[in-house]
This record gives C-alpha cells, structure tokens and sequence, in this order.
C-alpha cells in the first residue's frame, strides 16, 4: 500500500492553492479589467463569463505545463501520450458518465430538489455568435483543460501519495468543490452529480491508462447538456424551461 509522503503532500497542496488562487484573481480582476475597457459588467454578460472560463482554464493549464516540464520532467505522467489503446474505454465511459449523472438528478427529483446552473447562463435566443462561442468554450476548451487538472495531474500526483482508489475519491471530491458555486438553487444536486461523475471519469482515465476517455466522455456529457440548454433557450414554447 502506498503511503502518505510528506514532500509530495506539500506539493500537492501547493498546486491546489495555485489553482484556487487562479480562479479567485481571474473571477474578481478581469471583470474589473473589462470595465477598465468600457466593457460593461453590471450584469453578468456572455462576453464576461466566457472570457473568465477562457482565461482560468489557459491559466490553470499553463499552470499545469510549466509544472511539468520544469519540476516533474515526466510529459506521459497525466496520459496524455497513452501507449495503449483507448478507444473502447470511451464506450463504457460515455454511458457510464450519463448514467451517474442521471441517477443522481433523479434521486434529487424525487423529492422536489434540482440545481439552476443553466439559469446562470447569459445566452439570449437567436444570438447565434454568441451560442457557439459560449459552446465551444464550455464543450471543448472546459472539459479538455478540466481533465488535464483533475483527471491528469491531480490523480497523477494523488496516485503517487495514496491507493488508486482513495486517489480517483479525492480528485472527485476536488472536481465537486470546483462547481460547487455554479449553482445558486440546488447547489447539493451539482455537487453530487459532479462528484460521481468525477468518480467515473478518473476510474476511466485508470482503467484505460489514458486521459483521452475522460476527455472525450466529458465533452459528450457538457455537449448534450448545452445542446439542451441552446434549444430550450431558441424554443422557450415548447415544453422545455430553465429553472430560474
């Protein structure tokens, strides 16, 4: 069994308060930035949240990169270069994905409980600029730069501290606590459904031995979610809402 190592724990530490620290000056400074520009931020805008998911996640990436290249030396530690093949992790990985995600807002429907986190989402019906953008950012640059960190790095560096299975536990834990403020109704539905799909997604990224299945079945995952949530917002009429 492998044990806690104390120089590895604090470096550990070290990179979850970098990241947290990433997200708290991007969150807070580039909206004042973009005020500084004359761009308006009263409200949340599209342009504001998709420039702050864009910029965390080059940051926290380069973040990562720089870890790697400079300290550890070791490109193939997040699975990024698998050796093995892949491909069919990703057919039990996508479901798999769903499927949590389901059980989870189900259990919590049945007792009247959902999250708004698609509520929070500045899209406005007939901007299709401004959709695809928004869904470029959220089903490709998002998940990619997410499943570096989370899946990659993190597990990597947990793996080498603790049991697997106690690794692919915190670094869901760490993903949960990610979103934990993207809902502001239902907030314990998000952070369980992220929390089991982190749960699956680190498995697959163990299983296979690569990071690509995690990768592929997130985008899946936020690609149907945001397919949903631009057609509800293009057909407001027909039967389908977001909770405000």
């Amino acid at each position: 069994m492998k044990l806690w190592s104390t120089n590895g724990m604090g470096r550990f530490a070290l990179d979850v308060v970098v990241c947290v620290a990433i997200v708290l000056v991007v969150t807070t400074g580039l909206p004042q930035l973009l005020a500084w520009l004359g761009v308006s931020t009263a409200a949340p805008s599209l342009l504001t949240i998709v420039a702050i998911i864009a910029t965390q996640n080059a940051a926290i990436l380069g973040y990562v990169c720089w870890r790697m290249q400079h300290h550890d030396n070791r490109t193939t530690h997040i699975g990024w270069r698998s050796r093995t093949s892949w491909v069919g992790a990703c057919f039990w990985a996508v479901p798999a994905v769903f499927g949590a995600n389901l059980v989870v807002a189900g259990g919590f429907a049945l007792f009247g409980v959902r999250h708004n986190q698609a509520a929070s989402y500045p899209l406005s019906a007939g901007d299709t600029i401004g959709q695809l953008v928004f869904a470029v950012v959220a089903v490709v640059v998002a998940p990619l730069c997410e499943e570096i960190l989370f899946r990659g790095y993190l597990l990597g560096r947990l793996r080498d501290m603790v049991p697997t299975w106690a690794a692919v536990i915190v670094s869901a834990m760490l993903f949960a606590t990610a979103h934990s403020f993207a809902a502001q109704n239902g907030a314990i539905v998000l952070i369980v459904g992220t929390f089991a799909m982190g749960v699956v997604l680190g498995w697959a990224r163990v299983a296979s031995r690569s990071l690509w299945p995690a990768v592929v079945a997130h985008m899946v995952n936020n690609g149907v979610a945001i397919t949903a949530v631009i057609y509800c917002i293009n057909h407001p009429g027909r039967g389908c809402a977001l909770s405000p």
